[in-house]
């Protein structure tokens, strides 16, 4: 059986690689590969919670984050690890990587966000917040990122001058998590106070707020279309809204405990949560159905990350552990 998921790992991102022209979306896992995805490979080697990964643009390298203060960069063909690099003095929160897989950005519990070059030597240092930055995301320009912290801020920071533009400030408790509208124009934040906003990345204004949630909200990603976004909440679900006019769309509501991550995948149609009750879920993400349950981590889930270039989903555990998974082969379903 595993030999059966190398075979197709390795002919997906074979096909990608040959084929840089053709849509995204089109590898990425539909709904109907949703519904078939197995496990194939666990990534061993954290000796802390994995809150942290992003593919490669090419999909064959993962990077994942971790709270034992690293950074490591893992092949994803054969799951053998790469390179490992002692990346911060407290734990490894949050990881964002830019467009290109150019630019890599993390954030700890020390208190700063710092930039990497692809092979993981330091470029920058971003200080400012007072306390731990627990959200991270890069505009899909590359020309920002955006920290959310437990201070109650969030902090936008300029890559090229290398400095602090501007802090926003509007949440009544600590800032869990923070993503970028892909044409880097708007901001989503989510915090323990159960709120989500909608920010001006221009103006720093806010646009509007998304209620709804009865728990605060851990987790937040916007589509790939810019038209919706998603939130993940200890409250047990996760809904999805209209990012144009802050319309909640629907409630995604099946796991049994709190939810702690959400990631659309390339194309916007398929949704993943991770929650407390150590499962991943994936939702046809414009009907709401629960298309499959994945098992396997023996603890909560942290951070969910699609290949943008194969058939892949990668998941990040306090159990310390990356899985990778992917859809049995169509006659094996």
């Amino acid at each position: 059986m595993r030999a059966i998921f190398f075979l197709a790992l390795a002919a997906s991102v074979a096909s990608a690689d040959a084929s840089r022209s053709v849509d995204r979306g089109a590898l990425a896992i539909g709904v109907a590969d949703a519904r078939a995805l197995a496990p194939f490979r666990t990534l061993t080697g954290h000796t802390g919670t994995v809150p942290g990964l992003a593919f490669t643009p090419d999909g064959r390298t993962l990077i994942s984050a971790s709270c034992d203060d690293t950074i490591r960069f893992w092949d994803v063909t054969t799951g053998a690890e790469k390179r490992s690099v002692p990346a911060h003095k407290g734990g490894v929160t949050a990881l964002a990587l830019s467009a290109d897989g150019r630019v890599l950005a993390s954030a700890s519990y020390d208190k700063s966000a710092k930039l990497w070059d692809a092979n993981g030597r330091e470029l920058h240092t971003f200080a400012g917040h007072s306390n731990t930055i627990f959200g991270l995301s890069m505009s899909p320009n590359g020309r920002l990122i955006a920290t959310a912290c437990t201070d109650g801020t969030i902090k936008l920071w300029d890559i090229a001058e290398r400095r602090e533009i501007r802090t926003l400030s509007g949440h009544d408790g600590s800032v869990s998590d923070v993503c970028f509208s892909p044409d880097a124009r708007l901001l989503v934040s989510v915090g323990s106070d159960n709120a989500a906003k909608v920010w001006d990345v221009a103006t720093g204004a806010e646009r509007f707020p998304l209620p709804g949630h009865k728990a605060g909200i851990v987790s937040c990603a916007i589509d790939p279309s810019g038209r919706f976004a998603a939130t993940a909440s200890s409250d047990q679900t996760a809904k999805i809204w209209d990012l144009a006019s802050g319309r909640e769309i629907r409630t995604l509501a099946g796991h049994a405990g709190g939810l702690l991550c959400i990631a659309f995948n390339a194309s916007g149609t398929v949704v993943a949560t991770g929650s407390h009750d150590t499962t991943v879920k994936l939702w046809d993400a414009r009907t709401g159905e629960e298309l499959c349950t994945l098992k396997g981590h023996t603890g909560p889930v942290r951070w969910l990350a699609f290949s943008p270039a194969s058939k892949v989903l990668a998941s990040g555990s306090w159990d310390a552990s990356i899985r990778l998974w992917a859809p049995k082969k169509r006659d094996e379903r």
